[in-house]
């Protein structure tokens, strides 16, 4: 009986110090995790700190790399001026933004890759002598130079360089293969050299759109490491902003072979064209880290950046070929921003109304109003068009080419196709700038008119089947439309249907960007729907100068050719009295009218949409207007 008090006695002892070691590890567990998120809440609350500090130490003048003055003073007649603020004071710093992208790309090599997605990238990666100023682009803000001077005529610019840019460290990958690679590698004048000698060379030939702009370009003077005198060739107007633009190339990578050998100079631009590095290498404020073609490019924050950094610790470019499955992912969270296509703005904006998931109205803090996804409507610089290959057996008329216009129901198809989202133009120029001239009306929907001018030029049904045919050739043609852009498709059967009414027959051919990008290389193509981002000033002369019409790659790949605008391209170029530019450009503007080119179509509107978490949306009037430096993230 005992035996058993004392075997329940020692149970009941047993079971409450298994109980009090129970309570007792509850309890460190609690403390432990209490001390996890204070500790995971300092250091947020660090990385807060050190992101403000550097900044407010940046934006007054101070490189916290090295401790030196940035914008200095001793520089008279700078053509810089300080920069405006990227973040606002209350930014906060980590998170990363993952953004989809509809294509991919198999190399990021500026030069040599001439698409709006690897200027975009760049952006983030690469610098410059100097860039716009995001709230003024009227005003150059320093970059890579802390001075530039100009002299009385514009020809000679004097540039100093920062002394604290390094260019990025090699990814691993490469390393294994070509260690020696490694270390420190600052940017000095012969990185701005090695670049300008790869635009300049024939045999790289993706660099042809950019030799347009440089073929006025002399030479460099190396002055030292961090200062060089850029000397054109003649006074030209665009001289300033071409000198501004440009870049160093990391010649310790490019000009070498993965032995660490360098290329013979008769060779470097064939190795140049195809080079083993494929990555993107730059001394900006993000790393090109990672990428897999069709995937991904990954970027991380470059914390030794020489200017004010970014919030956000990384940006990733998720490939999601399909506008449907971006916008999903968009409401799984799986992605943070992307672009709505017209018929996404359709039914998520314009139909479901305050009742959808979308909102433009923000709380104080930035947050869209009820938890919802936020977006607005933002312009473009950019224009759409279709192009008419001047080159082939249909549209070397101009008849023919003002007979395809006025067969376009451009006011319906922008209206009920692409939502409303632009605005019809007539030019190649901004709408809402001095040179694009407002008083020239677009070209009406007239298939009467249409007929008429196919009359004229020859085209007629000789045979009685409908088609139109002269010498013997039908007038039946392929049109090249955006594969991943199903209002461009819908656009096309509209068009398909009218021309039918004309006896004319159009194929359709829906391709995706890389195959069109290489047929409108290498003029492939009867007619293509396409685009062209502008400039905050342009200089006409890469698209519409007859001399780049048979340049391999070149973007006049229409093949326009006319010796008046060919004389004002060329008088613009020289010519710094604004009215007279301007008088230049609007004659330009009416011979395009008149010649027709292209069909010009519309001037975007885009549509930004984004999760919840994301602050300070802020849209920029120069490209990319979708930057996301000025953006962050709420962190919880």
């Amino acid at each position: 009986m005992s035996k058993g008090i004392y075997l329940g006695l020692a149970s009941v002892l047993f079971l409450a110090v298994v109980g009090f070691l129970a309570l007792f590890n509850t309890w460190q567990i609690s403390n432990l995790e209490a001390h996890l998120i204070d500790t995971r809440n300092s250091i947020r609350g660090l990385k807060q700190d050190i992101g403000s500090v550097n900044n407010t130490l940046r934006r007054g003048g101070l490189s916290v790399a090295n401790g030196t003055a940035a914008p200095r003073t001793d520089c008279p007649g700078n053509l810089l001026s300080p920069p405006s603020p990227i973040l606002p004071e209350d930014a906060q710093f980590g998170g990363k933004l993952i953004r989809a992208t509809i294509a991919g790309s198999s190399g990021y090599n500026i030069i040599t890759e001439a698409g709006a997605d690897i200027q975009e990238i760049y952006r983030y990666v690469g610098s410059e002598v100097a860039r716009r100023d995001l709230v003024d682009p009227n005003k150059w803000a320093p970059d890579l130079a802390w001075c530039v001077q100009v002299n009385s005529d514009f020809t000679e610019y004097t540039i100093k360089l920062r002394e604290d840019v390094y260019w990025h460290h090699i990814q691993a990958q490469y390393l294994e293969r070509s260690p020696w690679l490694e270390g420190e590698h600052r940017m000095t004048v012969d990185d701005f050299v090695f670049a300008m000698e790869m635009i300049s060379d024939p045999a790289v030939e993706g660099a042809a759109p950019l030799r347009t702009y440089y073929q006025d370009f002399d030479h460099f003077e190396k002055l030292s490491d961090f200062e060089m005198k850029v000397v054109w060739k003649a006074k030209t107007y665009q001289s300033k902003t071409f000198t501004m633009g440009l870049i160093p190339m990391s010649h310790w990578i490019y000009a070498f072979d993965p032995d660490g050998h360098e290329y013979p100079q008769e060779v470097i631009g064939q190795n140049f064209n195809q080079h083993w590095y494929r990555h993107m290498n730059g001394t900006g404020p993000y790393i090109f880290d990672s990428f897999e073609e069709n995937n991904y490019a990954k970027l991380v924050k470059n914390t030794n950046y020489y200017d004010e950094l970014p919030a956000l610790d990384e940006v990733i470019y998720l490939v999601v070929g399909n506008p449907d499955q971006q916008l999903a992912k968009l409401e799984t969270g799986d992605v943070d921003f992307i672009l709505l296509q017209p018929a996404q703005y359709k039914k998520q904006i314009l139909e479901a109304g305050s009742t959808g998931e979308f909102t433009n109205v923000f709380n104080d803090g930035g947050s869209p109003i009820g938890g919802k996804l936020g977006y607005t409507v933002f312009p473009r610089m950019a224009f759409r068009y279709l192009g008419w290959n001047a080159d082939g057996p249909f549209f070397g008329d101009k008849r023919v080419r003002r007979a395809m216009t006025y067969a376009l129901n451009r006011e319906l198809l922008l209206r009920e196709v692409f939502m409303g989202l632009g605005q019809i133009t007539t030019g190649a120029f901004y709408p809402e700038s001095a040179e694009y001239d407002s008083t020239i009306k677009p070209l009406p929907f007239d298939l009467g008119e249409a007929a008429k001018l196919l009359e004229e030029a020859g085209w007629t049904d000789t045979n009685g089947n409908g088609i139109r045919d002269r010498s013997g050739v039908e007038f039946r043609f392929t049109m090249l439309v955006y594969g991943y852009r199903p209002e461009f498709k819908a656009m096309a059967e509209f068009y398909k249907e009218d021309l039918k009414k004309i006896g004319v027959d159009l194929t359709i051919s829906p391709v995706d960007w890389p195959t069109m990008q290489s047929k409108m290389n290498n003029k492939e193509f009867d007619a293509y729907t396409g685009g062209w981002a502008l400039s905050w000033e342009t200089d006409p002369y890469q698209i519409w100068h007859s001399s780049q019409a048979d340049v391999p790659e070149g973007s006049n790949r229409i093949g326009f050719r006319n010796a008046r605008v060919d004389q004002i391209i060329e008088e613009a170029r020289v010519t710094f009295d604004n009215a007279k530019r301007l008088e230049l450009f609007h004659e330009f503007h009416a011979i395009l009218h008149e010649e027709q080119p292209y069909t010009f179509f519309f001037a975007d509107l885009g549509v930004g949409a984004w999760r919840p978490s994301m602050r300070n949306m802020d849209f920029q009037k120069i490209r990319p207007h979708d930057l996301s430096l000025p953006w962050y993230k709420a962190m919880p």
